[in-house]
């Protein structure tokens, strides 16, 4: 709650007589001899205040920001009985652009962001503060057509909506900034969403956000992002899908996207969806994790398809289970490429398969610890696996590793430390699966050797492909 620097200060008479002066401000009374008085949120004309004012003495007349409001001010109960939308409502007309606070309590309404550069929400915690939507809104909280959704921030409340529960998803949004022209450097933090269509969809319009601890529980969708190239630059911190029913992340046209610790616990929905048009999407050490049920027959946990180009640093798969031997870990189809670095596996079951790779997708695995198992993994049509098994640093994109210094390189005459670099073109072989050996024929220039493993067959050959590579 911020006072502006003593704008106006008043007893009651002078206050009476200088009315006008609060003409479209915000103000608020307290009673000067009862710290303990709860403040009142007044607006209006200026007869209005006068009204109020003649109520009593001893009462105290000061501004506050425009900017900084309390939902309560405007008579929001937050009782959990009570609707707030006509208290909602107010305070949003009220506000210019800025922040409103929301008291402990349980509000039942909605609200809309219709400011140019909009508003941002402040709660008192997950368990503290929570909007209650009432049945099939369209959204609990969303931003109007036109209006900008920028340097804002949404914390600390939850948003459920009424009537609904974990076996019966709601409809809407539960945060919707589709709406809006653009959304930049917003933040959301400390949010939850539970039972609606869609836990929280961005805006096909936005760049340089973030979001930490968000949650989103119980929802068909729980975080969507649909752009066409002008979605950008985002950082999740620490979100966490809880038993999405259609899957929990959905990704299409979006760049530089990325999750870190991302968590997903699911009664067999996908976890991500990553879809065409989305580049330089990195998941750096996810959990997927099956809570219940199974995943379905000719489903997965991570589908990658159509043009996108991924990165899952470190992901851990606990207790993935399926009613038969069609559903993968990875999906990797049409022309996706897919970079897999260092994969965990917890008490998976015999029946779940680990990677499909398909139509002309191509899959880059580092698994230095052979956790997935050959015999898990399929390569159908054009699809193509290349498999580096050492600690090796992805590149953005391109078949590159880069094998650790220190490590020694096995050559024709002498073993000698040297760091190496190599692109390798994998059409030139017709062989699914191709694990380089750090064997360089010639220092300088020449070739590599490589084993190559035809997954039909099982029979295993060495091939010299061309390669550049330079010591460090």
């Amino acid at each position: 709650m911020t006072e502006s620097d003593a704008i106006l200060s008043l007893t009651l008479a002078e206050a009476i007589a200088k009315a006008d002066a609060v003409i479209g401000m915000q103000v608020r009374i307290k009673d000067r001899n009862n710290a303990l008085m709860e403040y009142k949120a007044i607006y209006g004309t200026p007869d209005g205040y006068k009204d109020v004012l003649a109520a009593g003495s001893g009462l105290q007349l000061s501004v506050v920001s425009a900017n900084d409001i309390d939902l309560k001010w405007f008579g929001a109960t937050g009782d959990g009985l009570t609707n707030d939308s006509a208290a909602i409502a107010s305070a949003e007309s009220f506000i210019e652009n800025g922040n409103i606070n929301i008291s402990s309590g349980k509000y039942i309404g909605k609200m809309v962001s219709s400011k140019k550069f909009a508003l941002g929400l402040t709660g008192q915690g997950e368990n503290s503060t929570t909007i209650i939507t009432p049945l099939n809104s369209d959204s609990a909280f969303s931003v109007s057509a036109g209006d900008e959704f920028r340097f804002v921030s949404i914390e600390n409340v939850s948003f459920y909506q009424d009537g609904w529960d974990m076996m019966n998803q709601g409809t809407g949004v539960g945060v919707d900034l589709t709406a809006g022209i653009t959304s930049v450097n917003y933040t959301l933090r400390n949010v939850s969403v539970n039972y609606f269509n869609i836990g929280i969809e961005s805006s096909p319009n936005a760049f340089s956000n973030q979001w930490d601890n968000v949650r989103a529980s119980f929802c068909n969708q729980s975080f969507r992002f649909v752009g066409s190239g002008q979605l950008i630059n985002h950082t999740i911190n620490n979100a966490y899908s809880s038993q999405p029913v259609v899957n929990g992340v959905f990704i299409s046209g979006c760049k530089d996207f990325v999750f870190n610790a991302y968590n997903s616990g699911s009664s067999g929905a996908p976890h991500v969806n990553i879809a065409g048009g989305s580049f330089g999407i990195i998941f750096n050490s996810p959990n997927f994790e099956q809570d219940l049920g199974v995943i379905a027959a000719n489903s997965e946990c991570v589908r990658c398809q159509s043009n996108s180009e991924s990165t899952f640093n470190y992901p851990t798969f606990a207790s993935p289970a399926s009613s038969d031997s069609t559903a993968y870990l990875f999906r990797v189809i049409e022309t996706a490429v897919v970079y897999i670095n260092n994969p965990k596996i917890i008490s998976s079951d015999a029946n779940i398969q680990h990677i499909l790779v398909q139509d002309d997708a191509v899959v880059y695995l580092n698994d230095p610890k052979g956790v997935f198992d050959k015999s898990k993994i399929t390569i159908l049509g054009n699809g193509k696996l290349i498999i580096i098994n050492s600690e090796a640093n992805w590149s953005s994109s391109g078949s590159i590793a880069s094998h650790p210094s220190g490590s020694p390189i096995t050559t024709g005459l002498s073993t000698i430390p040297v760091d190496y670099q190599v692109e390798i073109d994998p059409s030139v072989s017709g062989d699914a699966i191709i694990a380089i050996q750090p064997q360089i024929t010639q220092l300088g220039t020449g070739t590599l050797k490589i084993r190559y493993v035809n997954i039909a067959t099982g029979a295993e050959n060495f091939s010299s492909w061309p390669i550049r590579w330079r010591a460090r």
